[in-house]
Protein backbone atom coordinates (compact mmCIF):
# COMPACT_ATOMS: atom_id res chain seq x y z
CA UNK A 1 0.00 0.00 0.00
CA UNK A 2 1.53 3.16 -0.81
CA UNK A 3 1.06 6.73 1.74
CA UNK A 4 -1.63 8.23 1.94
CA UNK A 5 -2.62 12.09 2.15
CA UNK A 6 -5.39 13.41 3.61
CA UNK A 7 -5.80 17.59 2.58
CA UNK A 8 -8.79 20.02 3.73
CA UNK A 9 -9.90 22.80 5.44
CA UNK A 10 -9.05 23.38 9.02
CA UNK A 11 -11.11 21.68 11.37
CA UNK A 12 -12.82 19.20 9.51
CA UNK A 13 -11.25 15.91 11.42
CA UNK A 14 -8.03 15.26 9.27
CA UNK A 15 -6.34 14.85 12.54
CA UNK A 16 -8.94 12.45 14.21
CA UNK A 17 -9.11 10.37 10.89
CA UNK A 18 -5.17 10.15 10.59
CA UNK A 19 -5.48 8.73 14.54
CA UNK A 20 -7.99 6.22 13.40
CA UNK A 21 -6.14 4.98 10.56
CA UNK A 22 -2.76 3.91 12.48
CA UNK A 23 -4.52 2.50 15.26
CA UNK A 24 -3.99 -0.73 13.61
CA UNK A 25 -1.63 -0.77 10.94
CA UNK A 26 1.62 0.05 10.31
CA UNK A 27 1.08 3.38 9.28
CA UNK A 28 2.85 6.03 11.31
CA UNK A 29 1.14 10.24 10.94
CA UNK A 30 2.78 13.25 9.45
CA UNK A 31 1.08 17.18 10.32
CA UNK A 32 2.42 19.04 7.19
CA UNK A 33 1.69 22.20 9.07
CA UNK A 34 3.85 21.13 12.56
CA UNK A 35 6.63 20.96 9.88
CA UNK A 36 6.45 23.88 8.28
CA UNK A 37 6.13 25.15 12.16
CA UNK A 38 9.16 23.78 12.89
CA UNK A 39 11.13 24.52 9.99
CA UNK A 40 9.85 28.70 10.17
CA UNK A 41 10.10 28.62 14.12
CA UNK A 42 7.08 30.01 13.88
CA UNK A 43 3.12 29.11 14.10
CA UNK A 44 1.23 29.13 10.82
CA UNK A 45 -0.81 32.68 11.80
CA UNK A 46 2.37 34.20 12.45
CA UNK A 47 3.76 33.03 8.84
CA UNK A 48 0.41 34.18 7.42
CA UNK A 49 0.50 37.17 9.21
CA UNK A 50 3.74 38.60 8.01
CA UNK A 51 4.46 36.55 4.78
CA UNK A 52 1.59 35.91 2.74
CA UNK A 53 -0.11 33.01 1.56
CA UNK A 54 1.81 32.75 -1.51
CA UNK A 55 5.09 32.44 0.67
CA UNK A 56 2.41 29.54 2.53
CA UNK A 57 1.76 27.86 -0.11
CA UNK A 58 5.54 27.67 -1.45
CA UNK A 59 6.25 26.49 2.18
CA UNK A 60 3.79 23.49 1.71
CA UNK A 61 4.72 22.57 -1.70
CA UNK A 62 8.64 22.28 -0.66
CA UNK A 63 7.26 20.17 2.35
CA UNK A 64 5.25 17.89 0.23
CA UNK A 65 8.35 17.61 -1.59
CA UNK A 66 10.25 16.45 0.64
CA UNK A 67 8.00 14.41 2.37
CA UNK A 68 7.63 12.38 -1.51
CA UNK A 69 11.25 11.89 -1.65
CA UNK A 70 12.19 11.16 2.08
CA UNK A 71 9.30 9.15 3.68
CA UNK A 72 8.97 5.65 2.92
CA UNK A 73 5.70 3.37 2.44
CA UNK A 74 2.93 3.16 5.49
CA UNK A 75 2.95 7.22 6.04
CA UNK A 76 -0.09 8.89 6.49
CA UNK A 77 0.19 12.65 5.99
CA UNK A 78 -2.38 15.18 6.82
CA UNK A 79 -2.50 18.98 6.13
CA UNK A 80 -4.79 21.42 7.91
CA UNK A 81 -4.65 23.54 4.28
CA UNK A 82 -5.74 23.34 1.14
CA UNK A 83 -3.56 23.23 -1.43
Amino acid sequence: MKNIILIGFMGVGKGSVAREVIKNSKYMAIDTDDLIESMENRRIKAIFDKEGEEYFRKLEKNVAKWLEKSVQRYTYIYRRWLL
